[in-house]
C-alpha cells in the first residue's frame, strides 16, 4: 500500500506543478472483467461559475465549473497510479454485479472519493482515501 501511495504522491505532485486541480477518472467492470475507461483533468474556476457548496454535488459538476486541464503524454501515461482505490475496492470485478463510477482526485488535498453505481442486491459505500506527501 505506501508503495502505491508513494507512485500517487508523485503523480499528484507533477499534476499539480502543471495546474491540475482535479483529475476524475471513469471506470466500469463486473463479471470479472473491468477498467478506467477515461480521465478529465480540471485546473482553475470558469469565470462567472458558481462552484456548489456541498463538496460531492461539486465534483459532480467540474465539467461546468472548471477549465478543462491537459497535460504532456509522459505525465498523463502516469495517471494510472490514481486507479488504485478502484481495484483496491474491486480487485478483479469478480463477482455476479456491474459497476460505473469515477474517482474524484483532490490534487491539492491528495484526497480520492470514489463515488459508483452498482447493479447488485448489496448496498456500497462511498470510499475515500488519502495520500500522504511525497
Amino acid at each position: 500500500m505506501a508503495e502505491k501511495h508513494a507512485d500517487a504522491a508523485k503523480v499528484l505532485d507533477a499534476l499539480a506543478d502543471a495546474g491540475v486541480r482535479y483529475v476524475v477518472l471513469e471506470f466500469s467492470g463486473g463479471h470479472d472483467e473491468g477498467y478506467v475507461q477515461g480521465s478529465e483533468l480540471y485546473g482553475e474556476p470558469k469565470e462567472g461559475a458558481e462552484v456548489p457548496a456541498d463538496s460531492m454535488e461539486a465534483m459532480n459538476c467540474l465539467h461546468r465549473t472548471h477549465e478543462s486541464v491537459t497535460v504532456g503524454d509522459e505525465l498523463h501515461a502516469r495517471l494510472d497510479a490514481l486507479e488504485f482505490p478502484i481495484y483496491d475496492h474491486y480487485h478483479s470485478f469478480a463477482g455476479d454485479f456491474s459497476v460505473f463510477g469515477h474517482v474524484f482526485w483532490s490534487v491539492a488535498d491528495r484526497t480520492g472519493v470514489l463515488q459508483a453505481e452498482e447493479t447488485t442486491w448489496v448496498d456500497q459505500p462511498v470510499v475515500t482515501v488519502t495520500v500522504a506527501g511525497g
